[in-house]
């Protein structure tokens, strides 16, 4: 019952999908896969998952957790060479490209964020 009503709505809203046996794979927008596992019929799992040439991980596929995980160790270590390099080079344009790459990675982490949360909620909404 619970698949026909997620079915209907993916098909209403026009998203593109791909139906398993108990699973749907919606694809959102900018390589962003919403994963619906209805594989226990008490709940139901909803998980994000950024397929490879997305804007946060660029080459690589991972969940959008991982993501943030992933950007933060490279935000890590961007800012140590970040700092390295500006106590040789002390120029503007250098702190202007490292805020515009913090600027562009928080972004669009808000963006898969907000579009995974509201995607969760309508099907959260759906099957209430």
């Amino acid at each position: 019952m619970t698949k026909n009503i997620i079915s209907n709505f993916l098909d209403k809203l026009d998203y593109k999908y791909v139906e398993h046996e108990k699973a749907f794979i919606v694809k959102l927008n900018f390589s962003l896969q919403m994963i619906i596992d209805l594989t226990d019929p008490n709940k139901i799992k909803i998980e994000s998952h950024l397929k490879g040439s997305n804007f946060l991980t660029w080459p690589i596929g991972m969940s959008l957790k991982s993501s943030m995980i992933f950007n933060f160790i490279g935000f890590f270590i961007c800012t140590i060479l970040f700092l390295s390099l500006r106590n040789e080079y002390d120029t503007f344009i250098l702190t202007i490209i490292f805020l515009a790459a913090i600027f562009w990675n928080v972004y669009w982490l808000i963006y898969y964020i907000a579009k995974a949360e509201s995607f969760k909620g309508h099907i959260i909404d759906l099957t209430k």
